[in-house]
Protein backbone atom coordinates (compact mmCIF):
# COMPACT_ATOMS: atom_id res chain seq x y z
CA UNK A 1 0.00 0.00 0.00
CA UNK A 2 2.65 2.34 1.42
CA UNK A 3 4.74 2.00 -1.95
CA UNK A 4 1.33 2.48 -4.18
CA UNK A 5 1.31 5.85 -2.43
CA UNK A 6 4.50 6.75 -3.06
CA UNK A 7 3.94 5.53 -7.34
CA UNK A 8 0.72 8.40 -6.93
CA UNK A 9 2.35 10.99 -5.09
CA UNK A 10 5.39 10.25 -7.96
CA UNK A 11 2.71 10.81 -10.76
CA UNK A 12 0.83 13.66 -9.16
CA UNK A 13 3.88 15.69 -8.96
CA UNK A 14 5.53 14.66 -12.28
CA UNK A 15 1.80 15.74 -13.78
CA UNK A 16 2.41 19.30 -12.13
CA UNK A 17 6.07 19.87 -13.58
CA UNK A 18 5.65 17.67 -16.65
CA UNK A 19 8.20 15.24 -16.38
CA UNK A 20 8.02 11.85 -17.94
CA UNK A 21 7.61 8.29 -15.85
CA UNK A 22 11.44 7.81 -16.46
CA UNK A 23 12.09 11.03 -14.22
CA UNK A 24 9.50 9.81 -11.36
CA UNK A 25 11.88 6.76 -10.82
CA UNK A 26 15.44 8.66 -10.67
CA UNK A 27 17.04 12.15 -10.12
CA UNK A 28 15.67 14.67 -12.94
CA UNK A 29 17.92 15.35 -15.71
CA UNK A 30 18.47 18.99 -17.37
CA UNK A 31 16.27 19.27 -20.33
CA UNK A 32 17.39 20.75 -23.85
CA UNK A 33 14.82 23.67 -22.61
CA UNK A 34 16.26 24.64 -19.29
CA UNK A 35 17.24 27.71 -19.25
CA UNK A 36 21.10 28.73 -18.88
CA UNK A 37 22.78 31.47 -16.83
CA UNK A 38 26.25 31.49 -15.88
CA UNK A 39 29.25 33.86 -15.04
CA UNK A 40 31.95 32.37 -17.19
CA UNK A 41 36.21 33.29 -16.90
CA UNK A 42 38.12 33.67 -19.93
CA UNK A 43 39.13 30.86 -20.93
CA UNK A 44 35.22 29.40 -20.33
CA UNK A 45 34.05 32.02 -22.28
CA UNK A 46 37.14 31.03 -24.99
CA UNK A 47 35.60 27.58 -24.83
CA UNK A 48 31.75 28.82 -25.25
CA UNK A 49 32.78 30.60 -28.48
CA UNK A 50 35.10 27.91 -29.96
CA UNK A 51 32.04 25.13 -29.50
CA UNK A 52 29.23 26.98 -30.41
CA UNK A 53 29.31 29.33 -33.71
CA UNK A 54 26.40 31.38 -32.50
CA UNK A 55 26.82 32.77 -29.47
CA UNK A 56 26.28 36.54 -29.58
CA UNK A 57 28.82 38.74 -27.89
CA UNK A 58 27.02 41.49 -26.21
CA UNK A 59 29.19 44.58 -25.29
CA UNK A 60 27.35 46.74 -23.03
CA UNK A 61 30.03 49.68 -22.36
CA UNK A 62 29.88 52.69 -24.39
CA UNK A 63 30.09 53.66 -28.07
CA UNK A 64 33.37 55.23 -27.22
CA UNK A 65 34.72 52.37 -25.54
CA UNK A 66 33.57 49.86 -28.41
CA UNK A 67 35.30 52.38 -30.84
CA UNK A 68 38.46 51.90 -29.03
CA UNK A 69 38.65 47.74 -28.96
CA UNK A 70 36.09 45.14 -28.34
CA UNK A 71 36.14 40.97 -29.00
CA UNK A 72 35.70 40.78 -32.73
CA UNK A 73 31.99 40.12 -33.75
CA UNK A 74 30.88 41.76 -30.88
CA UNK A 75 27.53 43.38 -30.93
CA UNK A 76 27.03 47.30 -28.78
CA UNK A 77 24.09 48.02 -26.73
CA UNK A 78 25.19 50.50 -24.20
CA UNK A 79 23.98 49.96 -20.96
CA UNK A 80 23.81 53.86 -20.26
CA UNK A 81 21.11 54.63 -23.36
CA UNK A 82 17.79 55.55 -22.60
CA UNK A 83 16.64 53.02 -24.79
CA UNK A 84 18.89 50.13 -23.27
CA UNK A 85 15.85 48.22 -21.36
CA UNK A 86 13.79 48.06 -24.89
CA UNK A 87 16.12 47.66 -26.63
CA UNK A 88 17.28 44.58 -24.33
CA UNK A 89 13.82 43.11 -24.57
CA UNK A 90 13.82 43.63 -28.35
CA UNK A 91 16.53 40.79 -28.44
CA UNK A 92 15.56 37.37 -29.13
CA UNK A 93 15.42 35.45 -25.93
CA UNK A 94 16.58 32.09 -27.62
CA UNK A 95 19.52 32.71 -28.99
CA UNK A 96 22.80 32.36 -26.74
CA UNK A 97 24.82 35.56 -25.59
CA UNK A 98 27.84 35.98 -23.79
CA UNK A 99 27.74 40.12 -22.34
CA UNK A 100 30.54 41.70 -21.17
CA UNK A 101 31.44 45.63 -20.08
CA UNK A 102 34.52 46.79 -19.23
CA UNK A 103 35.37 45.23 -15.97
CA UNK A 104 32.00 43.61 -14.98
CA UNK A 105 29.47 45.85 -13.30
CA UNK A 106 27.28 46.91 -16.17
CA UNK A 107 27.19 43.54 -17.52
CA UNK A 108 26.23 42.10 -14.52
CA UNK A 109 23.63 44.25 -14.16
CA UNK A 110 22.38 43.40 -17.71
CA UNK A 111 22.67 39.66 -17.29
CA UNK A 112 20.65 40.06 -14.38
CA UNK A 113 17.78 41.83 -16.70
CA UNK A 114 18.62 39.42 -19.45
CA UNK A 115 17.18 36.54 -16.57
CA UNK A 116 14.09 39.05 -15.62
CA UNK A 117 13.62 39.09 -19.27
CA UNK A 118 13.95 35.17 -19.70
CA UNK A 119 16.64 35.16 -21.37
CA UNK A 120 17.00 30.96 -22.54
CA UNK A 121 21.06 30.99 -22.64
CA UNK A 122 22.86 33.74 -21.32
CA UNK A 123 26.32 33.80 -19.87
CA UNK A 124 28.70 36.67 -18.03
CA UNK A 125 32.11 37.33 -18.92
CA UNK A 126 33.59 37.54 -15.42
CA UNK A 127 36.53 40.18 -15.10
CA UNK A 128 34.92 41.96 -18.61
CA UNK A 129 37.11 43.06 -21.83
CA UNK A 130 39.82 43.93 -19.06
CA UNK A 131 40.24 40.25 -17.59
CA UNK A 132 39.93 39.26 -21.88
CA UNK A 133 42.83 41.56 -22.55
CA UNK A 134 44.50 40.47 -18.97
CA UNK A 135 44.07 37.05 -20.40
CA UNK A 136 46.00 37.80 -23.79
CA UNK A 137 42.64 37.44 -25.64
CA UNK A 138 42.53 39.13 -28.98
CA UNK A 139 40.52 42.51 -29.37
CA UNK A 140 39.50 44.54 -32.64
CA UNK A 141 41.34 48.21 -32.21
Amino acid sequence: MTKHLVHVFAVLACSLVGCTSEAAEGPAKQSASTPVAKNLDVAGAVELLDKQSDVVVLDVRTEKEFDEEHIEGAVLLDFRSADFKKRLADLDRNDTYLVHCRSGGRSSAAFEQMKELGFTSIYHLDGGLQGWIAEGQDVVK
